[in-house]
């Protein structure tokens, strides 16, 4: 039997037919990452980097300046809920990423079929410090009156 040429698309036919070099041609094109699971990767990070600044614009806006001290007293309502929000998103963000990111990625790796999946949780940690890398240049009585 003749080997089809690695050109050759196969419609309809079963893949356990195909030659083992078209096989992992197959399989490596099925790890190059799509936009779409790139975007859903980066997108609680930036949810997490913009709250974390709105509330930042927000603080600005509604004290007129930084906090002088530390705590949410003399807040307004709705400044002291996205307070709230953006610490608890944060802190959740945190240690969900510390403690599933590099177990998730290491069962995938395992599990034959998840291995395309390995590379979402990957860019979701770049993303993830990217971010939080960001979230240091933030003014220093901002990050001052958030860490404590």
């Amino acid at each position: 039997m003749e080997t089809p040429s690695p050109d050759h698309k196969f419609v309809g036919t079963d893949r356990r037919l195909l030659p083992r070099s078209l096989k992992q041609q197959d399989s490596r094109k099925n790890m190059k990452p799509t936009r779409v699971g790139m975007l859903i990767s980066a997108l609680p990070s930036l949810f997490m980097l913009g709250l974390f600044y709105s509330l930042a614009i927000h603080m600005r806006i509604a004290l007129g300046g930084w906090p002088k001290s530390i705590g949410n007293n003399g807040f307004p309502d709705a400044l002291d809920f996205q307070a709230g929000l953006a610490g608890t998103l944060c802190l959740s963000m945190f240690w969900l990423s510390l403690f599933t990111v590099a177990p998730a990625i290491l069962v995938c790796l395992i599990v034959a079929p998840w291995r395309r999946l390995a590379v979402y949780f990957g860019l979701h940690a770049v993303f993830f410090s990217l971010c939080w890398g960001l979230m240091l240049l933030a003014p220093s009585p901002f990050l001052y009156w958030w860490w404590d």
